[in-house]
């Protein structure tokens, strides 16, 4: 009984000084006047990361911003979704390899990121996409479409005019 008692004030710490530390690291970054962010989330370079108004971040997610991430209005991003805005060189070795190479990622207005999603250093997804829950997003995608996959890719037009 009373090992329960200990292990249960145990996660609560645990999990309290977890918040306190995304907390911090949410209020670093530049916030529009209108988000949600669910934590916890965790962020590296938020100086780098760029948040448009009405943006919505679900839990999990990740974000590598030492090359610049840039994320429109109105865009949701799903449950355990990793932007990341930095890669390396595999051609080095040793302590060269270590020195990242910057590649800014931008996402448009109006998209929506399903839950999963990688997005690799350097691309662009266009306004009002949908990326499919689970994809690998390696290259740039236009805007105006539904995408998904591994490699991520066009499946349709969202919208039909």
């Amino acid at each position: 009984m009373k090992g329960k008692i200990m292990q249960k004030i145990f996660y609560y710490l645990v999990n309290r000084c977890l918040n306190l530390l995304h907390s911090y690291n949410i209020n670093q970054m530049n916030l529009p006047t209108k988000y949600k962010i669910k934590k916890p989330i965790t962020i590296e370079a938020h100086k780098k990361i760029i948040l448009g108004e009405n943006i919505g971040i679900n839990v999990n997610a990740i974000l590598i911003g030492w090359g610049g991430i840039e994320i429109g209005e109105n865009t949701l991003l799903g449950p355990n979704v990793q932007i990341y805005s930095i890669t390396h060189d595999y051609t080095k070795f040793g302590e060269e390899l270590y020195k990242g190479i910057p590649q800014k990622v931008v996402i448009g207005n109006n998209c929506w990121i399903g839950g999963g999603t990688l997005v690799m250093p350097g691309v662009n997804i266009g306004n009002n996409s949908v990326i499919g829950a689970g994809s690998v997003v390696t290259k740039d995608i236009p805007e105006n479409v539904i995408a998904y996959g591994n490699p991520c890719k066009i499946i349709k037009k969202r919208f039909e005019v």
